[in-house]
């Protein structure tokens, strides 16, 4: 016999349970939520030789919309410059919910455009001129910074490069005159 339970029961039940099992083996079907909520009868039940208790999670709710195929979907359209907006009307979700399956995917993004644009400045201060040791140090601290995440610390040291870049091209323009 399989007796499925699906929410806390009585002592009277678990003892009706244990009287039913002395005629015939019981199969328990118990979820795992309850397991902690109902030991001392669960101990119970296991002393009879012909219980036998399957705990096994079962999947409760609605099934998710979005599935793993989808959010490679979504991803390759974010690649390809589509809006979050776009991606959630494409597929018919609200933009929150597209955005929730894709925010870490965006931000690791970022970060390689990030790093990409920060490589391309470099090579720039290079060909302008104005690239040293100092300059590489900075670059270095904030490679360093949004690899860690550490936005803000990454914001100071672009504004410093900009700064550096800014004096050398003002120090340029008066020489010049």
């Amino acid at each position: 016999m399989i007796i499925k339970l699906n929410k806390i029961v009585s002592w009277d039940k678990i003892k009706e349970i244990y009287e039913k099992a002395d005629s015939e083996p019981v199969i328990l079907k118990i979820s795992p939520c309850l397991l902690e909520k109902m030991k001392y009868k669960i101990k119970y039940l296991e002393k009879h030789p012909l219980i036998f208790i399957d705990a096994k999670y079962k999947k409760r709710g609605r099934p998710k919309k979005v599935t793993p195929e989808l959010i490679e979907k979504m991803k390759s359209m974010w690649m390809e410059g589509y809006s979050l907006s776009i991606i959630a009307e494409n597929f018919n979700l609200s933009k929150s919910t597209v955005y929730y399956y894709l925010n870490d995917f965006i931000f690791e993004n970022k970060k390689d455009k990030l790093l990409a644009m920060l490589e391309k400045f470099m090579i720039h201060a290079v060909d302008e001129g104005w690239f040293n040791e100092n300059v590489k140090e900075y670059f270095k601290l904030a490679c360093d910074a949004v690899k860690n995440d550490d936005l803000e610390k990454a914001n100071y040291y672009i504004d410093k490069l900009i700064y550096i870049r800014y004096m050398f091209i003002d120090n340029i323009s008066l020489r010049k005159n």
